[in-house]
């Protein structure tokens, strides 16, 4: 059996990621941040993106989700919160690692912009987030952006609440689930540290979850008995019939 047959994530199996020696990536150190000077409570938003394929990512993905976070009008702690813009997160890596083995970064192309590596997120907002106070946000285009395992999640949300930003404080807010000739339509979501929790207590199969199994063949829950089955979890209505072909088509079951 072929190596790339025995990978997890749909993505890294159908790019070989494994086989990539991503020369466009570096281990950049902590980048260091203050709070902005203000007795106002704050919403820390950070902006993610995960590649597979070990290829660049056009620093325009990011402002088109920062132009969306500032226009949507259920964006998290608007109405009490001042959105303080912390960085744009780009790293290549596998959706099945967790976020603190994501530590490659990603440089974009000729616009020179160096983005921050996914593993500092905890770190980061350690420096500026006052506990009680303010407000953790991660914006993503979508949640396979940054992960296609609710146990990765749950791992964020565990070490941000190790340094006292508690679930309920922390929101994902994912831009869409559908795709049209390759780009995200926008219909969003969102759900808090706290919903994320749950859903993984009863393994709800939620909208979230239903596009982590569009991106992993492995087990989305801990504790499963078997493997993703794919077309028996997936709505494929939630997708584009095409993209759905392709994982049908070329992505085998992970090896065990």
């Amino acid at each position: 059996m072929k190596d790339s047959d025995k990978l997890g994530c749909y993505y890294c199996a159908k790019t070989k990621f494994h086989e990539y020696e991503l020369p466009k990536s570096e281990i950049k150190s902590l980048k260091y941040q203050e709070r902005p000077k203000t007795e106002h409570p704050l919403n820390h938003v950070s902006y993610i993106g995960r590649s597979s394929k070990g290829h660049s990512i056009p620093h325009t993905s990011f402002e088109n989700l920062i132009k969306f976070s500032m226009e949507w009008s259920e964006f998290p702690d608007r109405l009490t919160h001042i959105v303080n813009y912390v960085d744009c997160y780009g790293a290549n890596g596998s959706g099945l690692a967790t976020y603190e083995n994501m530590r490659f970064t990603i440089n974009p192309d000729a616009e020179n912009y160096k983005y921050e590596p996914i593993n500092d997120l905890v770190n980061r907002l350690q420096l500026i987030l006052i506990p009680g106070l303010d407000k953790a946000t991660f914006v993503m285009n979508r949640i396979t952006g940054l992960t296609v395992k609710i146990q990765s999640l749950l791992k964020l949300i565990s070490d941000l609440e190790s340094i006292h930003i508690p679930p309920c404080d922390v929101s994902f807010v994912v831009y869409g689930s559908k795709s049209q000739k390759g780009a995200t339509l926008q219909d969003p979501y969102l759900y808090s540290g706290e919903e994320i929790r749950q859903i993984a207590m009863e393994k709800s199969k939620c909208r979230m979850i239903r596009e982590m199994n569009i991106g992993t063949f492995a087990r989305v829950f801990r504790g499963e008995n078997s493997r993703n089955k794919g077309a028996e979890w997936v709505n494929t209505e939630e997708i584009d019939q095409d993209e759905w072909d392709e994982i049908n088509n070329e992505i085998k079951f992970e090896c065990i």
